[in-house]
């Protein structure tokens, strides 16, 4: 048995690097346990058998050879798997382990998944020590590394529930849940199961085609969460209004379908006549990971920075190198539109004839890009636009302030500032020159109410509540 689990984990492990925060929670609880001679077991101290030490040393070998043998394999046939799968994301990830740590463990202590979080690993250690049960201090292990890693690339605690990265630490959560199971009987079964499968059903993110979850239906279903909608809907408003100060077109505007759904929204000056919008369909798709491929780049195993064009691509990089369009307006998604690879893929004259400026775009969710391109065939529409801009920016900062803070800092404070202009002779940074300090959160409650956040606490509770019920009921 312990020869099949040690093959078992180095095939997991070879499967999904995000593996090791269970492979780390068994090995580091089989090790605290080798430590001790005796352990509590339902209140009562129990002697551990003799050999420990040795026992431990031996099926440390068996644990980890298997392992160690695996990762040679996979480095001599892929050479550069450790820099892809590992050193790569760490590259992007401007949050440290110690920091991402302290994040979760001292982040928003309101937050539900917080919450739950504590609480699950709270009750494993008492578990733990009550029962001496191993899967509790696996839990236990497991769930707090895997928390940390998810919480490094974007600095937010993870939904616990809703996310494959989470599932290793709670199968060891099942697997005590079922160990608790199979020692009732009666009608305490029927009960267990149950609140067992709703208890799934609602945490879980079970959905039929682009239908919300269980939670997520009833969320939406309340009124607080339309009423979030609506000052959501109010906020990007706000930013839309940029597109107003693009003039009109006298040639043809090359547009992604970002930017098209935004035009629609507006009242902007554009000649709809002249506006193509071109986007891979889907079986041309194209997608990289923004969180880690530049960490490729940096290491040195892309092959090439620019893929391989499609026939719709090739075409369209003819029309720019003709210089056929006037604008070329592209959102945040710029990986899954052709106007990207073709415009890195024209001659670099033509790549400089055309001025750019980056400018936000709204999106709830602070961990996705929020900038778009926009590029102008004369550099006196691109001043002209982000003059405005700016103007605008300055002018609705502290209205934008008072609704979301984030939203104020980051997409008007910030990413104006990606941007470059003179001042008294001296190329600068573009910035609104406020700071925001209101601590409003209208992204955060509507981005929490979408994930049915603040239904998780109530229902946690309530669903322990039926836990404790069953168990203490004879």
């Amino acid at each position: 048995g312990k020869y099949v689990s040690g093959i078992s984990i180095a095939l997991a492990a070879s499967s999904k690097v995000t593996s090791f925060a269970a492979i780390a929670g068994i090995y580091l609880a089989y090790a605290f346990m080798s430590t001790k001679d005796h352990i509590k077991v339902r209140g009562v101290w129990v002697e551990l058998k003799g050999g420990c030490e040795r026992e431990f040393a031996k099926d440390s070998i068996i644990f980890f050879t298997p392992l160690i043998l695996t990762i040679f394999f996979l480095t001599f046939v892929y050479p550069d798997i450790v820099t892809y799968c590992v050193r790569s994301h760490n590259f992007s990830e401007s949050i440290t382990f110690s920091k991402a740590a302290y994040g979760v463990f001292w982040g928003d202590f309101m937050n539900p998944d917080y919450i739950i979080f504590m609480s699950l690993l709270v009750s494993s250690l008492v578990v733990f020590r009550y029962y001496g049960d191993i899967y509790a201090l696996t839990y236990f292990v497991a769930s707090t590394l895997t928390v940390i890693a998810r919480y490094k690339p974007f600095g937010v605690m993870p939904d616990l529930f809703s996310t494959h990265y989470i599932v290793f630490p709670l199968i060891f959560l099942v697997i005590w849940m079922n160990k608790v199971g199979v020692k009732i009987s009666g009608e305490k079964t029927k009960y267990f199961a149950v609140v067992t499968i709703f208890f799934a059903l609602f945490f879980g993110s079970y959905h039929v085609g682009e239908n919300p979850d269980l939670k997520g239906y009833i969320a939406e279903s309340m009124s607080g969460h339309h009423a979030l909608r609506v000052r959501i809907e109010d906020l990007q408003s706000k930013f839309d209004h940029i597109l107003t100060f693009i003039p009109k077109n006298s040639g043809p505007v090359l547009v992604n379908q970002e930017v098209f759904d935004i035009l629609n929204r507006v009242d902007n000056k554009l000649d709809w006549n002249l506006v193509v919008n071109k986007n891979n369909p889907p079986n041309m798709s194209k997608y990289f990971d923004p969180a880690f491929a530049p960490g490729l780049d940096y290491y040195g195993i892309l092959k090439t920075k620019n893929f391989d064009m499609n026939s719709e691509e090739i075409y369209l990089a003819a029309d720019i190198e003709s210089k056929k369009y006037e604008y070329i307006l592209v959102g945040p998604k710029a990986w899954d539109t052709q106007i990207a690879y073709a415009f890195k893929n024209v001659s670099k004259d033509v790549r400089n004839s055309y001025c750019s400026i980056g400018l936000p775009s709204f999106n709830e969710h602070h961990n996705v890009r929020h900038l778009m391109y926009f590029r102008f065939n004369d550099s006196k529409i691109c001043d002209s636009v982000l003059l405005s801009t700016h103007d605008y920016l300055g002018k609705i900062f502290y209205d934008v302030c008072e609704i979301d803070m984030w939203a104020a800092n980051y997409l008007i404070g910030n990413l104006l500032g990606k941007n470059d202009w003179v001042k008294n002779g001296v190329w600068r940074p573009v910035t609104v020159g406020k700071v925001c300090e209101s601590g409003a959160d209208l992204t955060g409650k509507y981005v929490r109410s979408v994930q049915s956040g603040y239904l998780k606490i109530p229902a946690f509770i309530l669903f322990a509540a039926m836990y404790l019920i069953i168990l203490g009921k004879r």
